[in-house]
């Protein structure tokens, strides 16, 4: 069972960022948009630990509280999420920024073909 979502503060020191949590959105903020959007990045790592980052179609699924894309089973992503799982997934919107980090897994969609979910 994915662990319940949890809001932080970017780590901003000197910029004046407060790490008192008053006042932080809250999650239904963060779900409002991930629904509106469809483009997001997605930043993978590979096994030597250079990250990856492309933009990608995907959808979030809020009854299981997921990221869902699809994408080649030879392409890159799916080559680095092979070596090492974790995962960054942020939709195209640089205003109203939202990050999710997690652990990425590969399932067989109905069809037949490898969706990712992370």
């Amino acid at each position: 069972m994915a662990q319940p979502p949890r809001s932080e503060r970017p780590d901003m020191q000197g910029y004046g960022v407060t790490e008192d949590p008053d006042g932080l959105l809250d999650w239904e903020w963060a779900e409002t948009r991930l629904l509106g959007c469809r483009n997001y990045w997605l930043t993978t790592v590979n096994a030597d630990g250079r990250p990856h980052s492309m933009p990608v179609w995907g959808v979030w699924m809020p009854s299981r509280q997921r990221f869902g894309f699809g994408c080649s089973p030879t392409a890159r992503k799916v080559r680095n999420l092979a070596a090492n799982q974790r995962v960054v997934v942020a939709p195209h919107d640089t205003v109203e920024c939202i990050s999710l980090e997690g652990r990425a897994v590969m399932v067989v969609a109905p069809a037949g073909g490898d969706v990712v979910d992370a």
